[in-house]
C-alpha cells in the first residue's frame, strides 16, 4: 500500500488524513509561539500554561462526547459538526482581542479536534472491516508523526518571519480544507451516515446502554486495554527522557535529538508495516511486533543490570517504537471491529492514550 495507492485513487482516505492532521497539529504548532502570545497579551506564567492545559482539557473530555454522539446522530453529521467548531476556533484563537477570548477559543479548539480524531478512525473502520483497516491505519500513524516532527519548526518559521496570529491562520486554512474534502468526498459513503440507535432511547440512555455492552465484550475489552498499553510505554519514556539525561554525564545529543530519533523509527516503521500487512497478512506481522517487543523488554532489563543502562535502555525504546508502530493499527482495528456497530464510541475510549502522544 504506497502514496499512490491510497492518496491518488483514495479520496476518502487523503479526506480522513487531512481531518486527522488539522486536529492533530493544533498544539504543536501553537508551542512555538506562546512567548510571543505571552508577551502580546502581557500575562503571567501561569496564564501562558493554561493556553496549553485547557486545551489538553477540552481534547480530554470531548472524545467519549463525540464518540457517542458519532454513533447515536450518524458519523457523518457529527464529525462535520466537529469540523466547522474546528475551523470556528481556529478563527477565533487568529482575532481574539484578549486574553479571555483567546482561551475559550483554545477550549474549543481542543473540545473540537477530538471530533476527527475519534470519528474518523472510526469511519476506517466501517469502511474497510479488519482485513485493510490496519494498513489505512498505520500509513496514517506515519504521516502524522512526521507532520507532528515537523511542525514545530513550521510553526517557529511562521512565528518569527509573520508573527504568532499567523499559526492559527494557517491552521484555520488546514481546517478549512479538511472540511470541504470531508462535505464532497464522506457523504457518499453510506455506513457511516446512518445512526446506531434504538428509536425509543434517548440519547444518555442510549450511550449507557453503549458502554454496557462494549464492556461486557471480553475481546474488545482486551483489546482496548493492550491498545492501551502499547501506547502508553513511549508516553511514559517521553515523559521520564529529560530526567533520564540529566542523570547522564557523556551524552552527546539533546532531549529533542533524542526524541526525534524515536519518532523517525516510528514513522519510517508505519509506513513499511502498511506495505508489509498486504503481502504478509495481519497475523505474520503481528508475530513480528511481538517479536520485537520480547527484544525490547530484553534490553530494557539489561539496562538496569549494565553501566551502559542509557544506550540499552534507548535500544530498547527503539525496538518498542517499532513494535508500536507494527502493532498499534492491527491492534485498534481488531478492539474496534469487536465493537461491532459502536466503533464511534470504541474509538474514544483509549483515545486518549493516543492524544497524549500527540501532546509530547
Amino acid at each position: 500500500m504506497d502514496f499512490k495507492t491510497q492518496f491518488g485513487k483514495n479520496k476518502f482516505v487523503f479526506a480522513a488524513t487531512l481531518a486527522f492532521i488539522s486536529a492533530s497539529l493544533e498544539s504543536s504548532i501553537c508551542i512555538p509561539a506562546l512567548l510571543d502570545i505571552k508577551e502580546y497579551y502581557n500575562i503571567s506564567n501561569e496564564t501562558t500554561k493554561l493556553i496549553m492545559s485547557i486545551n489538553f482539557i477540552g481534547l480530554a473530555l470531548s472524545n467519549l462526547v463525540f464518540g457517542s454522539i458519532g454513533d447515536y446522530f450518524g458519523k457523518y453529521k457529527s464529525l462535520m459538526f466537529g469540523m466547522i467548531l474546528l475551523v470556528i476556533s481556529n478563527l477565533g484563537c487568529s482575532l481574539s482581542p484578549n486574553i479571555f477570548t483567546f482561551l475559550f477559543f483554545r477550549l474549543l479548539q481542543g473540545v473540537s479536534s477530538a471530533a476527527p480524531i475519534v470519528i474518523c478512525s472510526a469511519v476506517i473502520i466501517d469502511k474497510y472491516g479488519l482485513k485493510k483497516s490496519p494498513q489505512i491505519l498505520s500509513l496514517i500513524n506515519g504521516i502524522i508523526t512526521m507532520c507532528l516532527f515537523i511542525s514545530p519548526l513550521i510553526g517557529s518559521w511562521i512565528t518569527k518571519y509573520v508573527q504568532w496570529r499567523a499559526n492559527f491562520i494557517f491552521l484555520l486554512f488546514l481546517s478549512l480544507i479538511a472540511l470541504l474534502t470531508i462535505f464532497f468526498w464522506f457523504k457518499k459513503i453510506n455506513n457511516i451516515n446512518s445512526p446506531v440507535r434504538n428509536i425509543h432511547s434517548n440519547f444518555f440512555k442510549s450511550t449507557l446502554q453503549n458502554f454496557k455492552f462494549l464492556f461486557s465484550s471480553k475481546l474488545y475489552f482486551l483489546h482496548a486495554i493492550s491498545w492501551g498499553c502499547i501506547s502508553s510505554i513511549l508516553i511514559i519514556f517521553f515523559s521520564y527522557l529529560p530526567f533520564i539525561i540529566k542523570e547522564e554525564n557523556k551524552l552527546h545529543l539533546s532531549i529533542g535529538e533524542y526524541q526525534s530519533i524515536i519518532m523517525l523509527i516510528f514513522f519510517i516503521s508505519s509506513l513499511i508495516t502498511s506495505n508489509l500487512i498486504k503481502k504478509l497478512g495481519i497475523n505474520k506481522i503481528s508475530d513480528y511486533g511481538y517479536y520485537f517487543i520480547a527484544c525490547s523488554l530484553f534490553f530494557m532489563i539489561l539496562s538496569i543490570l549494565s553501566s551502559l543502562s542509557f544506550i540499552l535502555l534507548f535500544i530498547g525504546i527503539a525496538l518498542f517504537s517499532v513494535s508500536n508502530a507494527i502493532l498499534m493499527g492491527i491492534i485498534a482495528s481488531k478492539a474496534l471491529s469487536n465493537a461491532k456497530k459502536l466503533t464511534g464510541l470504541g474509538s474514544s475510549i483509549h483515545i486518549p492514550d493516543q492524544d497524549e502522544f500527540l501532546i509530547i
